[in-house]
């Protein structure tokens, strides 16, 4: 993991702190740098880890602070490598020329369509593993207000958007990951890489089975294959030889797709390269995604001069204008749930 301020052996000492007679008050230059690799350090904060794309789980395996069911065994399916705080280098992208740049910052400003509640018709907001459940029979994520307006009109047992009878044990649920998969269903095989992944369902652990079922997701279109793949390759995790340019080309892939992650994590390598510019279009595009942590960052960018105002205000506005979409009535009710803690299991 990359050092913080405090413990990074050149560190200066903080703003404030006594300086002794042979130490000399920083340079301009030198507080705008360090004031730059603050804001740095506080991006990736609110940037990491990105939002899990649980499967097949209880609605609510993530944050229990922004749960309705709390499930009670532990939420092994959740991304671990994505549950650590990811330091991006400063390494150079892969090279993309004129027009290769044009299709990264002109294409992939909408989510991908598996994003909207197949009831609802509304895109589900970030943190999806609270906000929606994905059903393996028809491979779709229903928003928890769809659910729970589902399960005060009795349907409990069976999936709320194709009548499915839930399966509970593992073994019927793998059963039906595995024929998605053999029918070519990217979904299915990213999320079936997931479960070798973290040895879910019954499987034995397999990470170099769960990369070859993401390479597979990948080549047929699954824009979350592509960030985790991006991340294996780019940190050099779960054995996998580091390969920045690799994991960057996942990461482009994953953005010009509409992953919100991957564009977020592109951003943050233009920021570290001091193109600031690059960076706020970066985060520009996942912000009016509804990504709140694209809009942390360019608040931060913007506390150091690394952003107008203009900018600031611009992305808040596609920010909000975003999450006002996001709104349902359904929705609304079920947070109303949340807020006065009136727990309700509808699994």
């Amino acid at each position: 993991m990359r050092p913080s301020a405090a413990n990074r052996p050149s560190a200066r000492a903080p703003r404030g702190a006594f300086l002794s007679s042979n130490q000399v008050s920083p340079t301009p230059r030198q507080e705008a740098q360090r004031r730059t690799v603050a804001c740095l350090d506080v991006a990736r904060a609110a940037s990491f880890p990105p939002d899990p794309q649980v499967t097949n789980a209880l609605p609510c395996t993530w944050v229990a602070a922004n749960v309705l069911v709390r499930p009670s065994s532990p939420p092994s399916q959740d991304i671990n490598h994505r549950d650590q705080a990811a330091q991006v280098s400063t390494a150079p992208s892969s090279p993309v020329d004129a027009a290769g740049l044009g299709c990264l910052l002109t294409e992939g400003h909408r989510r991908p369509e598996r994003e909207t509640c197949p009831i609802c018709k509304l895109k589900i907001p970030f943190g999806l593993a609270a906000n929606s459940r994905l059903y393996a029979c028809c491979m779709e994520r229903l928003c928890t207000g769809c659910r729970l307006e589902e399960c005060l009109q009795g349907t409990k047992h069976n999936c709320p958007n194709c009548n499915a009878t839930l399966s509970k044990d593992n073994s019927s649920v793998l059963a039906v990951f595995q024929a998605h998969a053999e029918n070519r269903n990217a979904a299915a095989i990213y999320h079936l890489g997931q479960k070798y992944y973290h040895g879910d369902l019954g499987l034995q652990k397999d990470v170099h089975q769960a990369i070859k079922l993401w390479d597979k997701a990948a080549e047929l279109g699954d824009a979350d294959a592509h960030y985790d793949l991006g991340f294996v390759h780019y940190h050099g995790a779960e054995g996998v030889d580091r390969d920045v340019a690799k994991g960057i080309h996942h990461w482009q892939q994953a953005a010009m797709k509409g992953q919100a992650e991957g564009r977020h994590a592109l951003g943050l390598l233009e920021f570290e390269r001091s193109n600031y510019e690059l960076a706020f279009q970066h985060w520009s595009i996942s912000a009016n995604m509804g990504y709140e942590k694209s809009l942390q960052a360019i608040k931060c960018a913007f506390k150091i001069g690394k952003a107008t105002g203009e900018q600031h205000a611009e992305a808040l506005m596609g920010f909000q204008d975003a999450m006002e979409e996001m709104k349902s009535p359904q929705r609304t009710r079920a947070m109303v749930l949340l807020d006065t803690d009136k727990m309700v299991n509808f699994d």
